[in-house]
């Protein structure tokens, strides 16, 4: 049996079509052409006060799968109007991109800005009634990580913390070598880690609105700790053998 792409899609092929063939080896004729052509996606950029960014990415490749995308979108596109209304220090990127080839694409055509990023969350599966769960950058001890960590810490709510693997979502590109962003992923339940996953079951009725309000504020509360986080630096140079009482009590000293 021949299947060819012009009579039934195998990347779109049914469970029902899929459990109906039988136990045997086929040919696939794949039929193709490689031309120019485009890719489209959406980028958002808010200025704050400083150069340096924070990035939002979420996928935009199948939205119909409730979870595992529209989610993500939805929840980024809420981050950006809310904070279109605020004064910030850092700089906000958003991304709306297909899945893999649209971080490569951004980062191919964006060289001159990936240095400005200083922090990073792919968003994604922030819909479900699971428990968060935090993907650490490659890293695992930048600021995103910590500031993650407190809010999640603070919530006094059950989550997981899980290390970087170099297989999932964008963050896999965003932290690929030579790039080395530190861009880790905040979600609910893990994509592939819930039965519904790249299923028709993945549909309005698996996400809450209940869900999706815990995973924005919890969002809103880590932007919130990175725009109030600060590096104190002493301006002030002792001379060791000229210091008085009064020197020491108009010097801060953080460590």
């Amino acid at each position: 049996m021949i299947f060819s792409s012009r009579t039934l899609s195998l990347r779109y092929i049914s469970q029902k079509q899929f459990d109906s063939l039988k136990e045997d080896t086929y040919d696939v004729v794949i039929d193709l052409s490689l031309t120019n052509g485009s890719l489209t996606y959406g980028e958002l950029y808010l200025k704050g006060s400083t150069e340096y960014e924070v990035l939002f990415s979420c996928y935009v490749c199948h939205p119909s799968m409730c979870n595992d995308n529209l989610s993500g979108i939805s929840l980024v596109t809420e981050i950006a109007k809310k904070l279109q209304k605020k004064k910030t220090k850092y700089s906000y990127r958003f991304l709306f991109i297909p899945e893999t080839i649209g971080a490569i694409t951004w980062l191919s055509k964006n060289e001159e800005k990936i240095q400005k990023i200083k922090h990073g969350l792919v968003v994604t599966c922030v819909g479900d009634s699971g428990n968060l769960c935090y993907k650490k950058t490659r890293r695992g001890t930048s600021s995103i990580d910590n500031a993650v960590i407190k809010v999640l810490e603070e919530s006094k709510q059950s989550f997981k913390i899980i290390d970087f693997f170099p297989s999932g979502s964008d963050e896999r590109q965003f932290s690929s070598p030579g790039i080395n962003l530190p861009v880790g992923s905040l979600m609910r339940t893990m994509y592939a880690q819930f039965p519904e996953y790249h299923t028709s079951a993945d549909n309005l009725e698996f996400v809450s609105p209940e869900n999706l309000k815990e995973s924005f504020e919890t969002y809103m509360k880590i932007i919130d700790v990175l725009e109030k986080d600060k590096m104190y630096v002493s301006t002030f140079t002792p001379k060791i053998n000229s210091i008085t009482p009064e020197d020491l009590r108009s010097t801060l000293f953080i460590f």
